[in-house]
């Protein structure tokens, strides 16, 4: 048997970092009995939720899990700290917490849905305005698998060779470059689909213009994708579509 002293005051810390507000459930068990808290997540990566909640004793199992079972994987990841008077003496268990995974200590054998996969996101950067180009800057907190990009150019009828270019911008330099391998000319409306292709035979298609990247590429936060056009003219017009990425965590 332990003896710890009425001087030592043990609590349960959790750690939350989200990309959406939810309400996280801890549930466990201690000599005295259940307890039962909850934590509201942030729905931002970039600032983490922090809750202590003091346990009279060092718990024989704990639990915690999405309380309204809404969450996607790779949303909201989740640091269980036994503490014993302010300090941490062991990290309990760590991991994604979501609609259909909880943590649980001691450890059991729960799977994620898709082993080492972050949240799949879609989403449409913000409609330049005409001569404009198109940018997606990672946020805070996050980081991201670029997997494919789809926007249109639409040229006015300034005759021109307009040569469409995407950039990968750190916060030290351009890192990567891309380019069409085709121009598009004056009043043509063509549909730019980008991702990892590998091999393929033709990188026109009726309208379509395919531009391959490289894949498992990763941006950190502050990196920008740029998409521009070489020798754009004024009247010409970016429409951005669907970007997908998958995303993950970083010590915000």
């Amino acid at each position: 048997m332990l003896r710890f002293g009425v001087s030592t005051k043990f609590d349960i810390q959790v750690i939350a970092q989200a990309d959406e507000a939810a309400t996280l459930h801890i549930h466990g068990i201690t000599r005295e009995g259940q307890f039962t808290y909850k934590l509201g997540t942030n729905a931002t990566a970039a600032t983490l939720a922090t809750g202590t909640f003091g346990v009279a004793d060092i718990p024989i199992m704990i639990s915690v899990e999405d309380g309204l079972g809404a969450l996607e994987q790779g949303q909201c990841f989740v640091v269980v700290n036994l503490r014993a008077n302010g300090e941490t003496i062991q990290q309990l268990t760590s991991g994604y917490v979501y609609g259909s995974k909880g943590l649980s200590w001691p450890q059991t054998q729960q799977v994620d849905l898709r082993p080492g996969g972050g949240r799949i996101q879609r989403t449409v950067p913000t409609n330049p305005a005409a001569a404009g180009d198109i940018e997606l800057i990672v946020p805070a907190g996050e980081v991201w698998n670029l997997r494919d990009m789809t926007f249109t150019l639409t040229t006015n009828a300034t005759v021109a060779n307009r040569r469409v270019r995407i950039t990968i911008t750190t916060a030290v330099d351009q890192t990567i470059r891309i380019f069409s391998n085709t121009d598009q000319a004056a009043s043509l409306t063509r549909i730019y689909r980008v991702a990892a292709f590998g091999y393929f035979t033709s990188e026109t298609y009726g309208s379509d213009i395919l531009i391959p990247i490289p894949a498992n590429y990763l941006l950190k936060p502050t990196d920008a994708i740029l998409i521009e056009a070489v020798n754009m003219q004024a009247g010409d017009d970016f429409t951005p579509s669907e970007f997908t990425y998958e995303k993950f965590f970083t010590t915000p």
